[in-house]
Order: structure tokens, then C-alpha cells, then sequence
């Protein structure tokens, strides 16, 4: 991907790691893992989404977080949506670990912004995602059917998705044990000069 010559924003940081891929693919989860071990801040526009439509009021459904998040994607733009969910996040660590960006806007302007940005993107079947979703609802919720999986999962906000996986750095099966995926994640940061070790600030 091309670079800006120079910095813009706020953002001093140099590296950062966006850990993509559809609906239910463990991205939150290998994103928790890498902030744990490595103490990088994790920024969140699905948080940030979640946080706006609390403030208004709005039903709290993952539908209504979809069309806000495009909502606003679509009314500030990719750089101004980006500039607000960081200065909402403050994130303060070495690396930026960004959790499930979806639009390729978003990617190319986290790209513009960092001197590097690595694009993990997560593959996982239809099939075990929907399995994950069905778990994760919340007590008391009616049991999702496998239709409403695949309607929340074409919605317009996720229909990069797919772009998104032609961009990363790497696709990573997540047939494989967290051991494992974070081991081949690691590798990859490594070979692209990543400080792997805790960042104590």
C-alpha cells in the first residue's frame, strides 16, 4: 500500500496491527490475547459505535450497531472517523491493535496515517461462525436461526469483508488452537520488526 509522506492526526505511533475478518471469526478474542501479552491498546470502532448508540438511545441489537456504523462512516468520512474513534480511545501503547475494522476505507486511512500497518484477516467457515454467534448471544435472547446469521452478515457495513481479505498481510485458518494462530501471528509481526515484548510504557 502507498504512504502518505507525512503524519496526519494525532497518531505518533509507527506500527500498528488490524485484526479483521466477517462476523464471528474470533477477531475480539485474538485481539484480547495480543493486548494481554503485549499490553497494546486496543482500539475499537465497534466500541466506539456501541458507545454512540447508548448515548442516543438506540436499541442495543447488532442490526442497529450496523447502520449506525455506517451511519457515521458515511456522514464523517473514513479520516474524520477515524481522528474521533482514536481520540476516544487514547490509546497510549507503542503499537495500536485495532479490532475488526470493515470497511476498506477505514484500512486504507489506518494505513495512511501509520508508518506500518499490518492486516491480519481471519478465515473461519460459515458454518463455525454461526456456532460461535448462537453462543454468544446473550440470556435470554431467542436462538438466532442460520437466516438471520447470514441477513446480519450481508448487511451493507460487512460488505467489504471480503475485499478486506485480498488486503491483509496474511489469512489465517482458525481451525487452528490459540497457540498455534498466535505463533503464526507473532512470526509475522516478527519478520516485520514488531517490539514482541510487554510494553510497559
Amino acid at each position: 500500500m502507498s504512504r502518505d509522506p507525512e503524519p496526519r492526526g494525532s497518531v505518533t505511533q509507527k506500527q500498528a496491527v488490524a485484526v479483521c475478518g466477517p462476523i464471528s471469526a474470533g477477531k475480539t478474542t485474538i485481539v484480547q490475547v495480543l493486548a494481554t501479552k503485549y499490553h497494546w491498546d486496543i482500539v475499537s470502532f465497534g466500541d466506539h459505535v456501541r458507545n454512540v448508540a447508548r448515548m442516543r438511545a438506540l436499541p442495543a441489537t447488532r442490526i442497529t450497531w450496523q447502520r449506525l456504523g455506517l451511519q457515521l462512516l458515511t456522514e464523517l468520512g473514513p479520516a474524520r472517523f477515524v481522528h474521533e474513534v482514536l481520540a476516544a480511545s487514547k490509546p497510549g501503547s507503542a503499537v495500536h491493535l485495532y479490532d475488526g475494522p470493515r470497511q476498506v476505507g477505514l484500512l486504507v486511512e489506518l494505513d495512511r496515517l501509520y508508518d506500518q500497518l499490518v492486516i491480519i484477516y481471519l478465515d473461519v467457515p460459515r458454518i463455525e461462525r454461526y456456532a460461535r454467534w448462537v453462543i454468544r448471544q446473550r440470556p435470554g435472547d431467542p436462538v438466532g436461526t442460520l437466516e438471520e446469521f447470514d441477513r446480519i452478515s450481508v448487511e451493507q457495513i460487512e460488505r467489504d469483508v471480503p475485499a478486506i481479505r485480498l488486503m491483509a498481510h496474511s489469512v489465517i485458518n482458525v481451525g487452528l488452537s490459540i497457540a498455534d494462530l498466535l505463533e503464526r501471528i507473532e512470526l509475522l509481526l516478527t519478520e516485520r520488526g514488531y517490539p514482541l515484548h510487554p510494553d510497559w510504557r
